[in-house]
């Protein structure tokens, strides 16, 4: 029994970087630990430090057991995203993030044309891109509204404050980091974003008149 928080805070030195902190929890036995006078604290300390809580053996739960599992969670954790699973299968893109590179190239695979996400038995995506100049508040105020169900956000913005380099933006739940990048340069200078959600999290036309609203019209 480790405390996470405390883990995690190795990944703050030169050459880590954070990304998120997920705790498995046992759908049928959570309030037992929680309550034990050995690791109760420690169990609670895991929780309360997660961006993301699987609720794993929902198959051996019975209804009484994962509402009850909920009610903690959600007592403990609030602006954590909880995922159930059936023997701790949770699709990757939910838990560690690929190269930005790769969602990235996953924005041009799948969305290129910025009108939707492609939908999949355990997740859905959604990407956008715009060439006009991003206003940073306006951007963050949107990131904050997204639905609960939307686990991470990848991407590469030009922010108005920041004209000069690329913006790195990675949230899992509700852990958001903003970092410069690389300058522009003599590369094309465009913002695009990646959202991986949950089933039916996604709703491309809210999001694109959102995320569109952040942009600076140059006219």
């Amino acid at each position: 029994m480790a405390n996470t928080a405390l883990l995690a805070s190795h990944a703050m030195i030169p050459g880590f970087r954070l990304e998120g902190i997920v705790t498995v929890v046992d759908a049928e036995t959570i309030g037992e630990r929680l309550s034990d006078d050995y690791v109760g604290t420690t169990v609670q300390r895991q929780i309360e430090a997660a961006d993301v809580l699987v609720i794993n053996k929902t198959d051996l739960a019975g209804t009484g057991d994962l509402e009850r599992a909920s009610e903690l969670i959600g007592a403990l954790a609030p602006g954590s995203l909880v995922v159930e699973a059936v023997n701790a299968q949770v699709p990757i893109v939910f838990l560690v993030g690929e190269s930005l590179e790769s969602d990235l190239d996953l924005f041009e695979v799948r969305n290129s044309s910025g009108d939707g996400g492609e939908p999949h038995a355990a997740h859905e995506t959604w990407s956008w891109e715009c060439d006009s100049v991003i206003n940073r508040d306006r951007f963050e105020a949107v990131l904050e509204s997204l639905p609960d169900r939307v686990l991470r956000v990848k991407g590469v913005v030009n922010f108005d404050a920041s004209p000069i380099h690329r913006s790195i933006i990675q949230r899992v739940g509700s852990r958001l980091a903003i970092s410069q990048g690389a300058a522009w340069g003599s590369d094309r200078v465009i913002s695009r974003v990646v959202l991986i959600g949950l089933p039916n999290s996604i709703n491309p036309e809210a999001l694109t008149e959102a995320f569109n609203a952040a942009a600076i019209s140059l006219a």
